[in-house]
């Protein structure tokens, strides 16, 4: 089973970070987390997977670069100490949580506040769900 059984973006679905935890639980993967890439090769499968997501829903969400961010499932209290991709080597007050933001050729995550915005989920799959599907 591949990855992109695991995890799915949803670009129409503009939420806070909340909202994505609520949706990536209860509607999107039965007991899912917004996803949480800790390695770089997870990292590069999801800015695949939000590029390919973005054109199956339409051209706005694949052309319009500050339309494309992304909550991920990193916030200061859990991840801190972790620090994966140096997110938090200089913690900004207010900015606990991580967006990805997608760029011309690739993806650069940003530390933003858990309640700044509107953007979509990628959401992970539960463990016993991977193994069902």
């Amino acid at each position: 089973m591949g990855m992109e059984n695991c995890y799915k973006a949803y670009p129409q679905n503009k939420t806070t970070y909340a909202e994505a935890q609520s949706f990536c639980h209860d509607d999107a993967g039965g007991g899912g987390r917004i996803a949480r890439p800790t390695t770089n090769i997870l990292r590069q499968f999801l800015n695949v997977l939000v590029r390919k997501a973005e054109v199956a829903y339409g051209d706005k969400y694949s052309t319009n670069v500050s339309e494309a961010i992304y909550w991920l499932g990193f916030n200061v209290e859990v991840d801190a100490t972790e620090n994966y991709f140096d997110l938090f080597t200089t913690p900004v007050t207010g900015k606990d949580c991580v967006r990805m933001e997608k760029t011309v050729n690739d993806t650069q995550l940003v530390l933003t506040n858990c309640s700044e915005a509107l953007y979509a989920p990628i959401c992970q799959r539960r463990e016993e769900n991977k193994r069902h599907s």
